[in-house]
């Protein structure tokens, strides 16, 4: 039985339509476009990149989309030695609980 209904999912959740994110792409150049005062969609957003490349952030936001970002691993397979830790409580120690 699928008991995801119950799972407190909401009905809004998710991915956006096709139509949604195309409208707001619309949305997006347009107001690149009158931003930077460009006529086509392809100058405005070359205007856009040439603007981002101007910072650190946004020479690493062109990288992360050009070449992809950079996974972010961790291997918790450790092939180090476990160590143990030993505590020894003294009198001081036990005045504070």
């Amino acid at each position: 039985m699928d008991r995801r209904k119950y799972n407190g999912g909401h009905k809004t959740a998710g991915r956006k339509s096709k139509v949604a994110e195309e409208r707001t792409n619309e949305i997006l150049l347009s107001a690149l476009k009158r931003l930077y005062g460009k006529d086509t969609d392809e100058e405005a957003k070359i205007a856009f990149i040439v603007k981002l490349h101007n910072s650190e952030r946004g020479k690493n936001f062109i990288a992360e989309h050009l070449f992809g970002k950079a996974t972010d691993k961790i291997d918790f397979q450790d092939t180090t030695t476990r160590r143990e830790l030993e505590i020894t409580l003294t009198k001081e120690d036990e005045d504070y609980n």
